[in-house]
């Protein structure tokens, strides 16, 4: 609901909202999913899919869901599959698998 609420507010207002990350990644080119992401949501729902999707596959950036040359995405965010990472899944907050819509963006 907060999400509705906000974006009908941005909307309402003509407003945009631009998110600034306070920590500086240590890799060049680099950068937060949910900041590459959210420069192509073009709707409420692609904004909900951009919240989900990272948690669901337990990654912040884009480095966690490419190979090692930073150029090709791992089959497994392709496809929506959790990722075996270093993160310690116990601390992130439960995200139940989602539809292949939520991937399209």
């Amino acid at each position: 609901m907060l999400t509705k609420t906000t974006w009908n507010f941005l909307d309402d207002h003509n407003l945009e909202f631009h998110m600034a990350s306070q920590y500086k990644l240590p890799w060049r080119g680099n950068s937060y999913i949910i900041e590459a992401a959210y420069q192509q949501v073009t709707s409420e729902e692609q904004l909900i899919w951009v919240n989900k999707c990272p948690l669901f596959l337990c990654v912040l950036t884009l480095s966690d869901i490419v190979d090692g040359s930073g150029t090709i995405l791992l089959d497994q965010a392709w496809l929506g599959e959790p990722l075996v990472t270093q993160h310690n899944m116990k601390s992130w907050p439960f995200q139940a698998k989602l539809p292949p819509q939520a991937w399209e963006i």
